[in-house]
């Protein structure tokens, strides 16, 4: 036997189901629809179980097993269904688009989801189970504004169009900073720089004082006077030098290591040379008495 299927609408339904147009239909809709009462009250019709419902159910993710139970439709002359009848069920979903503000979807979820709402519209599911059966066989990815309801203690901070209507803002804030820091890391690494150049001087003084010493051995007598004087110089320059530098500077920095290092041995070499120019002319003054 051969269907013709048709896409009828309820009032469609209804005209054609009165006219002996129609053998069956398969109808998606709500378990107190106007229709189904005015269908089947009218003695007419009757409701047919849909068969193998496990198979459909596990290859038709959407549907889920629903059971209508008896007397659901009328319980007086004649009971409608006679029996608990097995049929399926799938979930009624609001779609929006995703730009859709979060706020507007907000408001919706928590309205539908409201126990006076669900007990007006007779969503008995719905309204004993709450966001539970909401929740249940949805199919399709949650808006952020539905899931501040769902998952209210997971609601940012921010609201997303905030962020997304400072996005440019926020974009200059933090590359003001990167710039920030790179300028702040120049300046240190100029600063550093400069240290280095001062401390350079200092060590061309110090090669100075050096090479006035080799011109000393200590033989003379007028050499011990000259290399007191040298060694005050290195006293003098050292001194200087270390108030140049915090001690944090002096404990990081290589370079200054390396001069306080000249310095000491500098300062060793002047004063062997003067131990050696004062045994001398001890030993001139032992001669002359």
């Amino acid at each position: 036997m051969k269907f013709d299927p048709a896409y009828l609408t309820y009032r469609e339904i209804e005209e054609q189901f009165g006219q002996n147009r129609l053998d069956a239909v398969f109808m998606t809709l709500g378990v107190e629809a106007p229709i189904l009462h005015q269908l089947l009250e009218s003695g007419q019709f009757r409701l047919l179980e849909i068969p193998y419902i496990g198979a459909l159910t596990r290859r038709e993710t959407h549907f889920y097993p629903y059971e209508i139970p008896a007397g659901m439709y009328s319980r007086k002359q004649r009971v409608i269904p006679e029996r608990n009848l097995p049929t399926v069920a799938c979930g009624a979903l609001l779609l929006t688009r995703e730009s859709v503000s979060d706020e507007l979807v907000s408001v919706v979820t928590s309205q539908v989801l409201h126990q006076n709402f669900s007990r007006q519209m007779h969503l008995n599911e719905l309204s004993a189970q709450g966001n539970t059966f909401a929740r249940e066989n949805q199919g399709f990815p949650m808006h952020d504004g539905a899931d501040h309801v769902y998952n209210p203690e997971l609601k940012p901070f921010l609201n997303s169009e905030f962020v997304e209507a400072t996005e440019g803002m926020r974009s200059f804030i933090v590359s003001m900073l990167i710039a920030g820091y790179l300028l702040i890391h120049w300046f240190q690494k100029r600063r550093m720089k400069a240290k280095e150049h001062r401390l350079d001087r200092y060590i061309r003084q110090l090669v100075d004082i050096e090479n006035q010493q080799m011109k000393l051995d200590g033989n003379k007598a007028e050499d011990g006077p000259a290399l007191l004087t040298l060694l005050d110089d290195v006293t003098s320059l050292r001194q200087h030098t270390l108030k140049q530098f915090s001690a944090h500077e002096l404990n990081e920095d290589r370079a200054t290591d390396v001069f306080l290092e000249m310095c000491h041995a500098l300062s060793d070499k002047i004063n062997a040379k003067l131990l050696g120019w004062k045994i001398d002319r001890l030993g001139e003054k032992m001669k002359d008495d």
